[in-house]
């Protein structure tokens, strides 16, 4: 029993360094993100797994790319299509694309560029599902997976 534990605690320790690793390697506070809503459709569904950095160049955003946001109202992330920037302040203007907002509401809603986290890089259809559904079960449903997934394959 014991043998097990080490194992699942080195198995943990493992997937905490992977996901720093790309932490570090993208720049970005959340590499990997799962997107969770319906405002990206057709483009990006929810569910799709979503690989972004966040390197600072100049003109490294520009109009059309996908971000991902911190909200401060929620504490969670947010993914938009930017749609306007302001060069000289840098600042940016982002919505959805299945919203069907009108522009004139959006005014001042500029947001600066240190409230960007990323600009989306990759997306896999569909992978994060799991970890949504990982994410948002009770921690006794959290360690129940864990342990059968270690008992899988053999931990």
């Amino acid at each position: 029993m014991a043998n097990i534990i080490l194992r699942f605690m080195k198995d943990v320790c493992i997937a905490l360094l992977i996901m720093e690793f790309f932490r570090f390697v993208s720049s970005s506070e959340a590499p990997i993100t799962v997107n969770v809503g319906r405002n990206l459709e057709p483009y990006l569904y929810r569910d799709d797994l979503i690989f972004s950095t966040n390197y600072r160049y100049p003109n490294d955003i520009v109009v059309g790319d996908i971000v991902i946001l911190k909200t401060k109202k929620f504490g969670n992330y947010v993914t938009h299509r930017v749609i306007k920037k302001d060069d000289h302040k840098n600042l940016y203007m982002t919505k959805g694309d299945n919203k069907m907002d009108d522009l004139n509401m959006l005014k001042n809603k500029w947001i600066s560029r240190d409230a960007i986290i990323g600009k989306m890089r990759l997306r896999i259809p569909k992978l994060g599902i799991f970890l949504r559904i990982y994410r948002e079960s009770p921690l006794w449903i959290q360690l129940c997976f864990l342990v059968s997934f270690a008992s899988y394959f053999g931990f």
